[in-house]
């Protein structure tokens, strides 16, 4: 699957995801015209922000993401986007930014981790 390119896109690392696929992800987002890719990894407690032509910002869990300038005025403590699951990091950014971030599973009922 080629993705699409948008303003924002948020992959969430699974415990099985090695380097070399989230960085072929980032890479696809990135190639496809997204603006900016956010890497959340629940295990290392980052979040690591990819932009084109920059190099990426790595965020700890004492650090807090700013949606700027996609997203003004958004912020999000690492520690509650990266604690626990995808489904987390995705509530919270539609609650916080008014954005409608749909599940990517089909069908949505079928996503225990994040739904």
């Amino acid at each position: 699957m080629t993705p699409a390119g948008f303003d924002l896109a948020a992959e969430v690392v699974s415990p099985g995801n090695t380097r070399r696929e989230v960085a072929g992800k980032v890479s696809a987002w990135l190639g496809a015209g997204t603006r900016l890719v956010w890497v959340v990894n629940p295990r290392d407690e980052t979040v690591t922000i990819h932009e084109a032509g920059r190099a990426p910002r790595r965020l700890g869990a004492s650090d807090t993401l700013d949606g700027a300038p996609l997203l003004p005025g958004f912020r999000l403590p690492v520690a509650t986007s990266s604690h626990g699951d995808g489904g987390r990091m995705r509530r919270a950014v539609s609650r916080r930014s008014g954005f409608d971030l749909r599940c990517p599973s089909s069908p949505p009922s079928s996503c225990s981790s994040c739904c």
